[in-house]
């Protein structure tokens, strides 16, 4: 996963990964595991300041009007480990990429592609609260640096830097419409398409999918979750 890129050879690629994983979670939903349950604690973060190195940020790509984000130097030290890890996913070593990712999170906490990761796991294994709670998470960081530095986009999907943010997203939108927060999905959905008018990651298709009507079952303020470390 190249964080820094300018181009995206393999955008294609992530989206039918993400789009399969997404299959797949639909059609094995087994009960969460012991101990993996929706209200536990985020893991343990360092919040830095921006302008910290370690922080996640925002900027403006020189010459355009584009955004993107602007990882960690702890998250671009990680990339070779994150494609180990999505190799172990490939080949169905789900606990072996999980606890190699939670190793990786441990020393860099702004780390939206481990979030991620940890978040199509949890779907693939059926548990949809903490996936919840991993892309919920990986999505407040971003949205966080986005308002922090007052970026109204365009944030396009097309920058390397900014896929991974949109996939843990819409990760977060569909654990949201399964979970019952239909309303909050909808929310997700259309910041993102606000942020990339031109997004080719079927944002607009899974809104159009959402009811127009949808009981509602907000258990917290939250509804986003929170991961367990």
């Amino acid at each position: 996963m190249a964080l820094g890129r300018e181009t995206s050879p393999d955008a294609n690629c992530r989206t039918t990964f993400l789009h399969r994983i997404l299959m797949a979670a639909k059609k094995k939903r087994n009960p969460p595991r012991p101990g993996h349950s929706a209200g536990r604690s985020k893991p343990p973060a360092k919040r830095s300041v921006p302008g910290d190195p370690s922080s996640l940020r925002v900027r403006q790509v020189p010459g355009t009007s584009n955004w993107e984000l602007v990882h960690p130097v702890c998250a671009r030290e990680r990339a070779e480990d994150i494609e180990e890890v999505e190799a172990m996913i490939a080949a169905g070593e789900l606990e072996i990429a999980s606890d190699e990712l939670r190793w990786l999170l441990g020393g860099c906490g702004e780390f939206v592609v481990g979030h991620r990761l940890l978040g199509e796991i949890a779907l693939l294994e059926g548990d949809l609260p903490l996936a919840r709670g991993h892309f919920g998470y990986a999505f407040e960081l971003a949205v966080a640096a986005i308002k922090r530095q007052r970026c109204h986009g365009p944030l396009p999907y097309a920058r390397p830097a900014n896929q991974a943010f949109f996939e843990a997203a819409k990760g977060l939108a569909h654990c949201l419409k399964e979970l019952g927060h239909v309303r909050r999905a909808r929310e997700v959905l259309e910041q993102l398409v606000q942020l990339d008018p031109g997004e080719r990651l079927g944002l607009r298709d899974m809104l159009a999918t959402l009811p127009k009507e949808g009981r509602e079952v907000e258990q917290t303020n939250a509804a986003d979750g929170s991961p367990s470390s």
